[in-house]
């Protein structure tokens, strides 16, 4: 899979995001809750490093960030 079909669907999921999360919070607190959004974007990226400095195999640190999602998807249900 190349890195442009990867970046037009991150893009489109923090688009929607933001979106849906604006719509649930008043015109008064739209900028603060805004930018905390993003926030939580970098610290998770910074969290992916800190996960890759510990699991160098990078066929563990994919299964590693992609488990918490599937407990989601399980949980959902």
């Amino acid at each position: 899979m190349n890195n442009c079909g990867f970046s037009f669907l991150t893009g489109s999921s923090s688009l929607a995001m933001y979106v849906l999360l604006m719509e649930y919070v008043g015109k008064r607190h739209r900028h603060v809750i805004g930018t905390t959004l993003w926030y939580f974007w970098v610290l998770s990226l910074m969290l992916l490093a800190l996960f890759a400095y510990f699991i160098r195999d990078w066929r563990t640190l994919s299964i590693a960030g992609a488990a918490p999602g599937l407990l989601q998807i399980i949980f959902w249900w």
